[in-house]
């Protein structure tokens, strides 16, 4: 049987001895140091070199997070030897996943602790290696070889140009590659036969470039973190690259093959990148034109993520004005899924979201990320037709003040009866109000049955399945009521559910059809 060796702090000792006697248990202990007092983490470092000793390996998983070290030489030296003698154990060999990090020798200079060379006797049978807040060796041997490697996390080192390529070339069936706050170094470059994910977080210290010169089978790249003017990516040949983002302002220049942004404004329009299929873009305000301009440079865009985040100080400048003349190539054939972030419900953001709405002609879903709460108001309501047994439903949503903020209407061709018709009002309403991004919410209807079947949580009639999807839709709600209003002050959804009748379902966002103004 494999096992792990990970470590606890404050571990007593004879539970740690009645652990190393077992034979390979699956779990030693867990990691972490959240919490505990400094002398006591000084002690697991003896504590895991008797588990060490003890256990018969081998083990399949090491994990140790902020190994610690004295201050004091003496004590300094021989702890480090002691960590230096992990490496060498019997339980540690065919070894599987390693991860492992030191806490800082100097706090005030941030100087990292060296990483001990006997890491990298585990190199042959490693498929998972996350190492941080360590410094690499300046000299790796040619001999060094991870030739099982899948995953390599390298968070917070020091590691120089040559070490770097020396540990990549190393790696002959590496796929996923992550890179956090690297020192000591202002140019990285990547290539890789076998890459498919790179992940880079914030990837300089200070600033640097970074270059993936050659990677065949690359399929992911993901910016999560980008610092303010710190970062210059340049993407040389990644010809099936189809995940990319996050793309912001605060990467001073980015470069797809010929595809050139330079603070997220593309340099250029000449060239195109056709196979990016999922895009996420940083943006400090809903700046449509900005976005536009973005989008013209990935013509098979399929899903698209919107973030909005109001401190940044950098924004997007040249930004060409849209043309509806002259309309974005692959909107209306490609974009399926489209995410906005941090979505307020603001004049600009519901005419960001109406663009797209209405051009976006392949659309099928459309997600709003809310990030302050926003008390809304829908007023639904339904039409039926007993002889036809069709009927029609109506929803008007306004703000807590009465202002028009969206309404919809949608035919129903096969409806039972008129309890039925208003469950599906409800659940037309409750939908939209979701596609708005609303989190908090008031439901005005002039049906009791509706408002009593949602207060129950139940109901034995042909609208059950109904109402069970409503109650669903309930939970991503921050907070949701029911109230019962006289008919004639739920005037303007009866005229919706009237209207749709005669006409084509339609949605109205931001400008109340005519119809309704003398309503509101």
């Amino acid at each position: 049987m494999k096992g792990t060796v990970a470590t606890r702090p404050a571990v007593r000792k004879t539970e740690a001895e009645a652990q190393a006697a077992a034979p390979a248990p699956k779990r030693l202990a867990s990691a972490g140091t959240a919490g505990r007092r400094p002398r006591k983490r000084f002690k697991r470092l003896s504590v895991v070199s008797r588990i060490l000793s003890d256990h018969p390996g081998p083990a399949r998983r090491f994990v140790f997070r902020l190994v610690r070290l004295h201050k004091v030489k003496k004590r300094h030296a021989e702890e480090a030897a002691q960590i230096d003698n992990w490496f060498h154990s019997r339980a540690l060999r065919n070894l599987k996943e390693l991860d492992i990090s030191f806490d800082l020798l100097d706090y005030v200079h941030e100087k990292l602790y060296p990483l001990p060379p006997s890491v990298f006797r585990l190199a042959p049978t490693l498929l998972v290696a996350i190492i941080g807040f360590c410094e690499f060796p300046k000299e790796i041997t040619h001999s060094l070889s991870f030739p099982l490697l899948k995953q390599l996390i390298l968070r917070r080192v020091s590691i120089c140009q040559d070490v770097f390529h020396g540990v990549l070339s190393a790696c002959g069936l590496l796929e996923s590659l992550e890179l956090k706050e690297i020192r000591d170094t202002n140019c990285l470059r990547i290539s890789s036969a076998t890459l498919r994910s790179v992940s880079l977080c914030a990837c300089f210290a200070a600033k640097g470039e970074l270059f993936i010169e050659d990677a065949p089978l690359l399929e992911r790249l993901l910016l999560p973190c980008p610092r303010e003017g710190r970062e210059t990516i340049r993407i040389i040949k990644a010809p099936k690259l189809e995940i990319l983002g996050l793309l912001s302002p605060r990467i001073s220049e980015t470069e797809i093959a010929n595809v050139v942004f330079q603070s997220l404004t593309p340099t250029s329009l000449n060239n195109t990148i056709a196979t990016v299929k999922v895009l996420a873009l940083e943006f400090p305000v809903p700046d449509l034109n900005a976005v536009i301009h973005v989008l013209t440079c990935f013509p098979c865009l399929e899903k698209l993520h919107v973030i909005w985040e109001k401190y940044l100080k950098i924004g997007t400048k040249n930004a060409r004005q849209y043309d509806p003349l002259d309309p974005v190539k692959g909107l209306d054939t490609h974009l399926k899924k489209l995410v906005l972030k941090n979505y307020e419900a603001s004049e600009q953001d519901v005419g960001f979201a109406k663009f797209f709405i209405l051009n976006a002609k392949v659309l099928k879903k459309l997600k709003f990320g809310v990030s302050h709460r926003i008390n809304k108001q829908w007023d639904v309501d339904a039409v039926f037709h007993a002889d036809a047994l069709q009927g029609a439903v109506g929803a008007a949503l306004r703000d807590y003040k009465g202002g028009f903020i969206a309404a919809s209407n949608e035919r129903l061709e096969h409806v039972v009866d008129a309890g039925t018709a208003e469950a599906y009002a409800l659940r037309h309403g409750i939908l939209l109000a979701q596609q708005m991004g609303i989190s908090k919410l008031i439901v005005e209807l002039d049906c009791l049955e509706v408002i009593n079947t949602m207060n129950r949580g139940f109901t034995a009639s042909c609208a059950a399945a109904i109402y069970s999807d409503s109650l669903v839709l309930t939970i991503g709600y921050t907070s949701m009521s029911f109230v019962h209003c006289p008919r004639e002050t739920n005037s303007v959804a009866h005229v919706l559910a009237r209207q749709v009748v005669s006409a084509p379902p339609w949605v109205w966002i931001d400008e109340p059809p005519a119809f309704i103004v003398k309503g509101l």
